[in-house]
């Protein structure tokens, strides 16, 4: 189960990766466009499953060059 603390997270990550720092206006553009999407009965009801949706945001895709693994708190062995 996915904790609102992981939402979170995973929405800064989207609006770090699409609209980079500095850009306030497109980080606010793009979080609306995720919460829209939740609200929608045809996308997934939570933050972290629209926000990680193939091809929807460049920075989840495998092939984006600027993907960073996301971290873990305990690395694994």
């Amino acid at each position: 189960m996915t904790t609102k603390a992981e939402h979170i997270d995973t929405l800064a990550r989207t609006l770090y990766g699409e609209a980079k720092p500095h850009d306030v206006q497109d980080a606010t553009a793009i979080a609306c466009v995720v919460m829209n999407r939740v609200a929608l009965p045809n996308w997934p009801d939570d933050v972290e499953s629209v926000c990680i949706q193939p091809y929807q945001f460049s920075c989840w895709n495998t092939s984006d060059p600027n993907r960073a693994p996301k971290p873990t708190a305990c690395p694994t062995k």
